[in-house]
C-alpha cells in the first residue's frame, strides 16, 4: 500500500505550544526531541498499576472547566473536532488543591509541569495533546470499515492514552452511532492524568454529542459542572451500555492482568521515545494483543520515525519487536509525513498497523 500523504490542520494559534508557562491545552509540535529531561536514574520507584472506578476520578472535577474545540481536517476531507480541557485550567486546579492538602505528591506533578515534557517516575507527558494523537485520530475518522459491521460489543484499549483523543473519537461515534455495549479501556501512567484531563476530556465529549446542537458546540468557552451534570453522566453511560475502563501505572504483567477487556483495537501514540521502557511497552503491547479470545484485533502505533535527545523511535522500536516476537508479521504504514518532512527539514511521523497475531 502506498503511503498515505499528510492532511492539514486548521488549528487556530493557541492550540500550538508557543507558550510553555500559559495557554491553552496543546497541540505539542516540537519536530526535533521530546525534552531530553528523561533521566533513568532510580530516583523515584515505577507506580504500581491500578484500576480506577470512574465516579472516583470524575469526583475532582471542579464545578467549572475551560476547554478548546480545534478542528482537525483528514486526508479525506472529513473534520473531527473533540473538546479537551485547558491546560492553564488544570494548573490552577493542581495549585488549589496543593493550597488546600499541603500534599507532597501533588505539589511533586504540579513541579513536574515546568520545563520539562518528561520526568521519569513522575510525569510522561500526558497532559498535552501530541501531534502523532492526532494523526491516528484522523486515520480512525477515515476508516469507513471500522463501523460498517456495526458490531456489538466493540472493545478498544489506548495504552499510554494522556488527552486520549483516539479514544474520545471513537467515543463520540459510539454516541452518535448508537453502537451496542461498546467498552473503552483507557491507561496512563499517572492517575493525576487520568483525573485532571483524561476523565474531563471523556466528560466534555459527552457533553458535546449530547447538547442540543453539537455542531454549534463553543471552539472556546467554560462548562459548568453540577452533581446533578455528573449524575446525568453516568446514568447515560449505564443506559447505553458503555462501559470505561480506567488503569493507572507502569506497563508490565501486572499491568495486563489488570486490563479487563480482550480488545478489538488497541492504539498507542507518542510511546515508544524511551529506550527505557521500549521493551516493557512491547511486551505489553503483544500481551494485550494475545489476549483477543476468537477476535483478530488491530493494532495501530503512532509515533515519530525518531526522537532526537531521547533515543527512541520507530526503526529502534520495530527491530525490537521483530526480534523478541518471532510471529509478529509485516507492519504496514497507514500514515507516512517522511516524503512532507524531507522537504521541510522536519522528523517524520507514522502510524503503523502491526500484525500481532
Amino acid at each position: 500500500m502506498a503511503h498515505q500523504q499528510p492532511f492539514g490542520f486548521s488549528f487556530s494559534g493557541a492550540d500550538i505550544d508557543t507558550d510553555k508557562d500559559e495557554g491553552a491545552d496543546v497541540i505539542a509540535t516540537t519536530t526535533a526531541t521530546t525534552s531530553a529531561n528523561t533521566n533513568t536514574t532510580p530516583a523515584t520507584v515505577a507506580a504500581e498499576p491500578r484500576v480506577h472506578a470512574l465516579e472516583e476520578l470524575l469526583s475532582s472535577i471542579p464545578s467549572r472547566i475551560s476547554y478548546t474545540t480545534p478542528a482537525t481536517q483528514t486526508a479525506k476531507g472529513n473534520t473531527v473536532r473533540i473538546p479537551r480541557r485547558e491546560l492553564f485550567d488544570i494548573r490552577m486546579q493542581l495549585m488549589a488543591e496543593d493550597d488546600d492538602d499541603d500534599n507532597d505528591e501533588n505539589s511533586a506533578f504540579l513541579a513536574s509541569l515546568g520545563d520539562d515534557d518528561i520526568k521519569t517516575n513522575v510525569y510522561e507527558g500526558g497532559l498535552k495533546s501530541w501531534e502523532c494523537s492526532v494523526d491516528l485520530v484522523s486515520i480512525l475518522a477515515d476508516d469507513r470499515e471500522l463501523w460498517e459491521s456495526g458490531e456489538e460489543g466493540l472493545r478498544v484499549m489506548e495504552l499510554g492514552c494522556g488527552t486520549a483523543l483516539p479514544t474520545l473519537y471513537l467515543f463520540q461515534q459510539a454516541l452518535l452511532r448508537h453502537i451496542k455495549a461498546p467498552r473503552f479501556s483507557i491507561a496512563d501512567y499517572n492517575v493525576d492524568v487520568l483525573r485532571l484531563v483524561t476523565v474531563p476530556n471523556l466528560f466534555l465529549s459527552w457533553a458535546m454529542i449530547t447538547s442540543t446542537s453539537p455542531d454549534l458546540w463553543p471552539a472556546e468557552d467554560d462548562l459548568e459542572i453540577t452533581p446533578d451534570l455528573l449524575q446525568r453522566f453516568t446514568a447515560d453511560l449505564d443506559a447505553r451500555r458503555i462501559a470505561v475502563d480506567i488503569v493507572s501505572g507502569a506497563w508490565g504483567p501486572r499491568f495486563v492482568e489488570l486490563v479487563p477487556a480482550k480488545p478489538h483495537l488497541v492504539l498507542a501514540s507518542e510511546t515508544i521515545y524511551s529506550p527505557a521502557s521500549l521493551p516493557t511497552f512491547t511486551q505489553t503491547l503483544v500481551e494485550v494483543v494475545d489476549r483477543h479470545g476468537n477476535h483478530v484485533p488491530r493494532a495501530l502505533v503512532a509515533a515519530k520515525m525518531v526522537y532526537f535527545g531521547v533515543g527512541g523511535g520507530v526503526y529502534e522500536f520495530l527491530r525490537l519487536l521483530k526480534d523478541q516476537y518471532k510471529h509478529v508479521g509485516e507492519e504496514r504504514y497507514v500514515f507516512d509525513t517522511s516524503e512532507a518532512a524531507e522537504k521541510s527539514g522536519g522528523v517524520a511521523r507514522v502510524v503503523l498497523e502491526l500484525p500481532l497475531c
